[in-house]
């Protein structure tokens, strides 16, 4: 690594603040930087007690869904064949 002295951030080049906000992250967008933030967020890994909790939601939900539905068409049916009669 090159050590420079105090002088060597004088010579570089400034940059000239646009009119519009852009992106500094490597996305390219010219997006906000607040909107390109909550794109970019890193999301924390789930552990696995969260996969299971959201894995029974997920069969709670399928089974109220379809009992639900069984019964409908099961009551549907029988008022059919009650009617027969």
């Amino acid at each position: 690594m090159v050590r420079r002295g105090r002088s060597a951030s004088l010579h570089q080049p400034q940059e000239v603040p646009s009119s519009s906000p852009k992106c500094s992250c490597s996305c390219s967008s010219a997006a906000p930087p607040a909107l390109c933030k909550l794109q970019n967020a890193t999301a924390f890994p789930t552990s696995m007690f969260q996969q299971m909790a959201a894995t029974a939601g997920g069969v709670a939900v399928g089974s109220a869904v379809g009992h639900a539905v069984g019964h409908g068409i099961t009551s549907l049916l029988v008022v059919q064949i009650k009617k027969q009669h």
